[in-house]
């Protein structure tokens, strides 16, 4: 599981506005999960900085992080859907 890991270490060092990953991730699942409610694109923006392509970047790697949850445990499906979607 090493590699897994260190390959998106490493992917996620040069991603544009990986600060932003942790608190729009904690939003998403929130606001998927507990509100079950789709987050929008302002919001998105006003806690972490960033649109357009940053986002698009920020997207990628929160799927890519998710992946290799699912890879490590057994994730309810509704908890990967809220990250991956």
């Amino acid at each position: 599981m090493d590699e897994p890991f260190i390959e998106l270490v490493d992917r996620l060092s040069v991603a544009p506005g990986v600060a932003a990953l942790p608190r729009q991730t904690d939003l998403i699942a929130h606001e998927r999960l507990v509100r079950r409610r789709h987050v929008g694109e302002e919001a998105m923006v006003r806690i972490g900085g960033v649109d357009g392509a940053d986002a698009a970047a920020l997207t990628r790697a929160r799927r890519q992080v998710a992946g290799l949850v699912r890879a490590c445990v057994d994730l309810p499906e509704v908890v990967s859907k809220a990250l991956t979607t």
